[in-house]
């Protein structure tokens, strides 16, 4: 391991006065603190506390020694050294940045960090139209622009929203929602010890999604595991179109995605759903227990 400070502890008691501990006797030890402090290892410094290589760069980047009568170690000298190389070598660190409130002026957070926003029943200057007023902020900034992403607290359909913004260089733009979307997945199953033969066709489940507020709704994927081969899973959207996915492997699975829009739904609207198996061959359907279709949507909050 390299020495961040070379030699430097390795000098003698009795060359330290013991009347006053954290000063050097001049008349003993002063060459050999000065030695050592001209050979500070400022990148195992670097390496210690940044855990990289990136250069450290500082307007001065020699430790100054006063004078001999007066020679002080002053470790938070140092660290201040340190720190302030740090900030004018990565002014852009993603730092803890303490608290603000969420009815303050948004528009005045441009230091990049990390701000915990408590929270607060009024809205500030510049605040994002969150559905919970407290949670994370996070800045950033590169060249003329700065970048806010807000992660609001909540819970439900609400928890984790995302809302961000950037400011141009000259004006902030409108806050936009990057969050308002969940996955919901409903699976039909042949359950334990049920079998069926002599038919073409198998219903599943019968179901409805439903949804307090607005919300635009996509069909991802399908799923279609069987037993048996010549089997297809089918998501039959009432009203709607059917998605289908055959599988041509026997005991294994299937997927294919789909990406389809289903439109979108009104508060308390429902978006009704059956899956089922069918035997396309239109010859009698041989289901196992454990053969299952399952869909995955993605619900947007409007």
């Amino acid at each position: 391991m390299k020495e961040i400070f070379p030699t430097l502890l390795r000098i003698q008691l009795n060359q330290i006065d013991p009347g006053t501990p954290d000063l050097v006797n001049p008349s003993a030890g002063i060459d050999l603190l000065s030695s050592a402090i001209n050979r500070v290892n400022l990148d195992a410094i670097r390496t210690w506390v940044l855990g990289t290589n990136a250069p450290i760069t500082s307007p001065d980047t020699t430790i100054y020694v006063p004078t001999t009568d007066s020679l002080r170690v002053n470790l938070g000298d140092l660290r201040t050294w340190v720190l302030g190389a740090l900030d004018i070598s990565y002014p852009r660190l993603m730092r803890d940045r303490g608290t603000f409130s969420f009815g303050g002026n948004w528009n005045n957070l441009t230091t990049p960090g990390v701000y915990e926003v408590t929270f607060s029943s009024s809205a500030g200057t510049g605040a994002p139209p969150a559905t919970y007023n407290a949670g994370v902020l996070l800045v950033g900034h590169t060249g003329n622009r700065i970048l806010q992403v807000f992660i609001e607290e909540g819970s439900g359909f609400d928890r984790h929203n995302v809302w961000a913004r950037i400011y141009t260089g000259t004006a902030w733009q409108t806050w936009v929602n990057l969050a308002l979307s969940e996955i919901r997945e409903i699976s039909g199953t042949i359950p334990l010890n049920d079998s069926l033969f002599g038919s073409t066709s198998r219903t599943l489940l019968k179901t409805a999604l439903v949804f307090p507020y607005p919300v635009s709704i996509r069909l991802r994927h399908v799923r279609v595991c069987t037993t048996n081969i010549n089997l297809r899973g089918d998501v039959v959207i009432v009203g709607g179109s059917t998605y289908s996915v055959t599988q041509s492997t026997a005991n294994a699975c299937t997927s294919s995605d789909f990406a389809a829009s289903l439109g979108t739904l009104s508060s308390g609207q429902m978006l009704r759903v059956i899956l089922r198996l069918t035997n396309p061959t239109l010859t009698e359907i041989d289901l196992t227990e454990g053969d299952a279709v399952t869909a995955t949507f993605e619900v947007t909050r409007s």
